[in-house]
């Protein structure tokens, strides 16, 4: 009777042991997948509305060492599995179920976090790229505009000065005098346009640096524009 009750009170001693192994095991399977919960959480505040690529990197930082901290709990649970008494493997076949569904949810959020980074990292280096083209193109357009008018203000001042020849009539010397202006302004006239031409053919060949196709559209037009002006 001594042996027996020796032998239930060392069955009651290893029930307890498993008990509190269970305990464990579960305590350890809901701190990983409540981590895993608080940090996808954290992780979506950070994205907020998906449209900051700094903030995707945030949010990735944020949830990725969830992926390797999920990987362990499985792993434990998987080890724990193997010598398990037959009336705890429902519980920790549930246990496991529900990591490797934290699992998939961290992987998926990670996946789909990554491809939209990619796409606004895009989007911002185009964004950026236009507007240090745009940045250009008005620096360079503004010489070139200046360089244009000039040129059509000295075409004016000749054509004006060329109305004096008429007007000088039958007085010789004021005629010989305004066709003398005349010629002047005609040859001043002459040089401010080749100067603006050889600017403008300057200009044309650095703007086809310029590496975003909606600015280039722009430079184009504003190309066309200046040379029907001279």
């Amino acid at each position: 009777q001594q042996q027996q009750q020796q032998q239930q009170q060392q069955l009651q001693q290893q029930r307890q042991a498993m008990q509190d192994r269970l305990q464990a095991i579960t305590a350890a399977a809901d701190k990983a997948e409540a981590d895993a919960k608080a940090a996808y959480n954290q992780a979506m505040t950070t994205a907020g509305d998906w449209s900051s690529s700094a903030s995707l990197a945030a949010a990735t930082q944020e949830l990725s060492p969830q992926t390797d901290a999920l990987a362990k709990a499985v792993e434990a649970l998987v080890a724990s599995q193997r010598g398990a008494p037959p009336e705890f493997a429902t519980h920790l076949g549930r246990l496991l179920q529900k990591l490797k569904g934290a699992q998939s949810q961290v992987a998926t959020q990670l996946s789909k976090i990554g491809q939209y980074r990619a796409q606004v990292e895009h989007a911002e280096k185009e964004k950026f790229d236009e507007q240090k083209d745009a940045l250009a193109l008005e620096e360079m357009m503004s010489e070139a505009r200046e360089r244009c008018n000039a040129a059509e203000d000295a075409v004016a001042k000749a054509v004006i000065t060329s109305q004096l020849v008429q007007a000088a009539g039958d007085d010789r010397a004021q005629a010989q005098k305004a066709v003398d202006e005349t010629e002047k302004g005609a040859r001043d006239a002459s040089k401010v346009l080749a100067e603006a031409r050889a600017l403008i053919g300057a200009k044309q060949a650095v703007l086809r640096q310029l590496t975003t196709e909606k600015v280039k559209g722009l430079a184009q037009a504003e190309m066309t524009k200046l040379n029907e002006q001279l």
